[in-house]
């Protein structure tokens, strides 16, 4: 529908989750029978992501041929929510074409991992490893 706009007034609303209803279903509109619609694929876009994962090593030197080696890896340091693009739990949606007949196309129900099934997104993780070559 030309002049609406594709999405919710508070669309920005992600903090705290769910962040449902992210696009305006009336801005779009059904094609005639036998014609094209004229929405290209990858036109709704979702919310920002910030994914930050880290990785520190340190290896010492024991011996001639034995080392100690220290590793601290971290995954989604800022413990920050992704959400996924609106409808990415349907085969459809991760092609990048959104139904307009199931209005749950338009709202954000996952996160960007695509694991959890709901939208409380991956948590920091924080792993700690030491290995000893010989």
């Amino acid at each position: 529908v030309s002049g609406v706009n594709p999405y919710v007034s508070n669309h920005g609303s992600c903090n705290p989750a769910p962040c449902y209803a992210w696009a305006n279903p009336a801005a779009y509109a059904l094609p005639a029978p036998g014609t094209l619609g004229n929405v290209s694929i990858f036109s709704l876009k979702g919310p920002g992501i910030f994914q930050l994962d880290m990785a520190l090593v340190r290896t010492f030197q024991i011996r001639e041929k034995q080392t100690l080696q220290l590793r601290a890896e971290a995954f989604n340091l800022p413990n920050h929510l992704n959400p996924a693009t609106p409808g990415s739990t349907s085969a459809a949606a991760a092609a990048g074409a959104a139904t307009i007949s199931s209005p749950a196309s338009f709202n954000i129900t996952n996160d960007i991992s695509g694991s959890s099934g709901l939208i409380n997104g991956d948590y920091r993780v924080v792993q700690f490893a030491m290995k000893y070559v010989f």
